[in-house]
């Protein structure tokens, strides 16, 4: 099975939140939602970047981004926040103040596990904020690229890494525990949490094994640290190890 490359998860592909200055709904609107989607999909041709998946909420928008310089990350966030900015701003005769409650965030997406659940995060956004029983319900997002194979899905770095296998399939294989990925309130320790309890669901295994057994222990750590933006100081205070133990489980 076709892999990415190492250096383009740890590089290129990225988890990107915009949110709403004060959570307000400036996207509650259809004509808001599609004109930013217009602009992303207007402004992804103009700048090289590729929109793996993407939902736009009434005051937030996660997407993930593949962009293989940095720099075009930031040009692509800044061209179309601007733009919307004006657009709502000029529609919208009462608005004051910043649109947004920071530029952007974002955080790299490392490793395949990491990739897919995040596609899966993003897509189940709606349903865990009760608006659609299904993902494929909500207009807003790229779920139905998947099940349709258009659009996200189409993307020619996907097409690349994972030729003619079925999308849907591999995404469903990583469906579950996806609540440990950067949200409008991110908590690095719950984060770790939810790692540590997808790792023990997935080895069948008890939180004595782990203390228990030095192979299952290092391969929690591994596991935990794959989870994306999960620094080695999280890691040395939440496993109370020292740092030269960590570098050299990480290392085996």
């Amino acid at each position: 099975m076709p892999r990415i490359a190492r250096k383009d998860y740890d590089t290129s592909f990225f988890h990107v939140i915009i949110h709403a200055e004060k959570d307000e709904y400036i996207f509650k609107e259809r004509r808001y939602k599609q004109k930013y989607l217009d602009l992303i999909n207007k402004t992804k041709e103009e700048i090289d970047i590729q929109i793996i998946a993407y939902c736009i909420m009434d005051n937030h928008v996660h997407m993930l981004v593949y962009a293989k310089e940095i720099e075009n990350l930031s040009k692509f966030m800044q061209r179309v926040n601007t733009s919307y900015a004006i657009y709502y701003n000029r529609v919208c005769k009462n608005q004051i103040g910043h649109v947004y409650k920071d530029r952007y965030l974002s955080e790299p997406v490392n490793g395949r596990r990491y990739f897919f659940k995040c596609i899966n995060y993003i897509h189940q956004n709606p349903v865990k904020a009760c608006i659609v029983l299904k993902c494929e319900d909500y207009e807003y997002s790229s779920a139905n690229d998947y099940i349709n194979n258009s659009g996200c899905a189409k993307s020619e770095i996907l097409s690349t890494i994972f030729e003619n296998e079925n999308y849907v399939d591999l995404i469903n294989q990583y469906n579950k525990n996806i609540n440990l990925f950067m949200d409008i309130n991110q908590n690095i320790n719950e984060k770790m949490d939810s790692l540590i309890n997808e790792f023990m669901d997935e080895n069948s295994c008890s939180i004595i094994d782990v203390l228990k057994n030095y192979r299952i222990f290092s391969n929690l750590i591994k596991f935990v640290k794959d989870g994306g933006s999960i620094t080695y100081n999280d890691i040395i205070k939440k496993f109370n190890i020292p740092r030269n133990r960590l570098v050299n489980i990480l290392k085996s």
